[in-house]
């Protein structure tokens, strides 16, 4: 199948590889030989269905795709969460195999791009060992990339070097986690497959640089092992934060501005989430200087190696949701301690990738209103961050003022004789419902359905334009409306 491409907003194109899965188990320290390996890595097969945003009760014609996965300790299977997102079928074939195996997804965590699934016919596992995981591997380590690219039907070996350790931002998710850069060639179909050194797997391919010479990304030991000891208790709590947003620090006179003195360094927090683990304890304008003791370099990299360095946020990753950590912090020209217990992934203001969950819609009069998201706004096309709305690109960079704050975004009206005068009304921010500003589309719904003191319903725009709709027209059109556009309910799953 083609590439899936996606713009950075460093206007680098990363590419997805499907087919690529890794299997990993944490058994003793002990290398595989090739025979065994070969006989570990399997082929995925999914057919993926993902609504449509302009139309978010459509879902789009189903497409087939291909990946690469392994097999791990209890009976499991280890892959990209991206091979197995949105999926409707999912199989699993054996290189050199006829038989597909029907599978599910028993654990996925979209962030780090990893899914783990299960066979439930045990006659699958018979003759098969599962891989050992590693541990994160020196730069300039020999490495073999195992998984199904496209070209062929049998599994393929390319061989590279590890050529740079350090966080970058995951295609999947857009989350920023340690990353494993080699120069093996790793192509679609490879994703979800194992990287191997020394008999053991040091990562999971899961992506590559267009257009360019062999550079692929792979996802380390780290991540791996954070997932698996995440969800030993069934749950999935994903990567912990601590809720802010900050800058480097790496001019002087910003530093003597905030109290620093030469010899210390860290980052400058600008923004605090609403309610985050930070929320309370932090303060706009607080340089970090350490984390759990590591010192916060004024570009905000901290040493995770002798001679390497990442982004801070490492010491952060390495712990799990609801652990604790120490940071040091200046405020006003004075040193403080605190403990701050970590927190999930804090939501912004427009949400990124979202996967295997219905769009959430509402209708009205109508009117069709959805919470804005970066999927919506990738509608637009490959150029997506030139050729969207200008208006609600702007909110991609902002943050949200309360928690639980949304874009709530009327995308476009059907037409009716009730809503006649807003048929043109699309990508249109709404601010305020009878004069009430709202902060959702939750709160949206409330003020439309619970509030019916008036006999209309009054929508200001972000513009300041207005849309009146009487509440007893467009309540008795509703179900009419609903039925001329083939529409089977005035709302998304989630809202009802």
């Amino acid at each position: 199948m083609a590439l899936y491409s996606f713009y950075r907003t460093d206007k680098l194109i990363i590419t997805i590889l499907f087919n690529a899965l890794l299997i990993v188990t944490l058994l003793p320290s002990y290398g595989l030989s090739e025979i065994n390996i070969n006989k570990s890595v399997v082929k995925i097969i999914t057919v993926q269905s993902v609504p449509f945003e302009g139309m978010p009760w459509v879902k789009v014609v189903e497409t087939g795709v291909t990946g690469s996965g392994f097999l791990v300790s209890n009976k499991r299977i280890l892959t990209n969460a991206h091979v197995v997102s949105n999926q409707t079928v999912l199989q699993v074939v054996f290189n050199g195999g006829a038989k597909k195996y029907p599978a599910r997804v028993v654990a996925v965590s979209h962030e780090a791009d990893i899914a783990i699934l299960s066979i439930d016919d045990n006659t699958f596992f018979e003759d098969t060992t599962p891989l050992i995981l590693g541990e994160l591997p020196e730069l300039q380590d020999e490495v073999s990339v195992y998984g199904f690219p496209e070209g062929g039907d049998s599994l393929s070996i390319t061989q590279g070097v590890v050529s740079r350790i350090e966080h970058s931002a995951y295609v999947h998710s857009s989350k920023k986690l340690l990353s494993v850069q080699i120069d093996a060639a790793i192509n679609s179909g490879n994703s979800g497959g194992p990287v191997i050194s020394d008999g053991k797997v040091v990562g999971i391919a899961t992506q590559t640089l267009q257009d360019s010479e062999n550079i692929g990304y792979i996802i380390p030991p780290p991540v791996i092992s954070h997932f698996l000891k995440d969800i030993e208790d069934g749950n999935l709590d994903g990567f912990p934060e601590i809720g802010i947003i900050c800058q480097g620090t790496e001019n002087k006179s910003l530093t003597k501005m905030y109290g620093l003195v030469d010899g210390q360094s860290g980052v400058l927090v600008i923004y605090i989430y609403p309610g985050s683990s930070a929320d309370g304890i932090l303060k706009k304008k607080d340089i970090i200087l350490t984390v759990n003791n590591h010192t916060i370099a004024d570009d905000g990299s901290v040493e995770f190696r002798p001679n390497g360095r990442t982004n801070w946020s490492y010491y952060i990753q390495q712990h799990q949701v609801g652990e604790k950590i120490v940071i040091e912090f200046m405020r006003n020209g004075e040193k403080h301690i605190a403990n701050i217990f970590l927190g999930s992934r804090n939501t912004p203001l427009v949400p990124r990738e979202q996967y295997d969950k219905v769009a959430t819609y509402y209708i009205f009069g109508g009117l069709v209103f959805r919470p804005l998201t970066k999927h919506y706004l990738m509608m637009s096309g490959e150029d997506w961050l030139t050729e969207a709305s200008p208006q609600l690109l702007n909110y991609l960079y902002s943050y949200p003022k309360i928690k639980g704050q949304q874009i709530v975004n009327l995308i476009s009206v059907l037409p009716n004789k009730i809503n006649n005068g807003y048929h043109s009304f699309s990508d249109t921010v709404i601010m305020k419902v009878n004069g009430s500003r709202i902060n959702n589309l939750k709160q949206m719904i409330k003020l439309i359905e619970k509030d019916t003191t008036s006999p209309f319903v009054e929508f200001e725009t972000i513009n300041h334009e207005y849309i009146v709709l009487d509440r007893e027209l467009a309540e008795k059109n509703n179900e009419k409306i609903l039925k001329t556009y083939s529409i089977p309910q005035d709302r998304s799953v989630d809202l009802m």
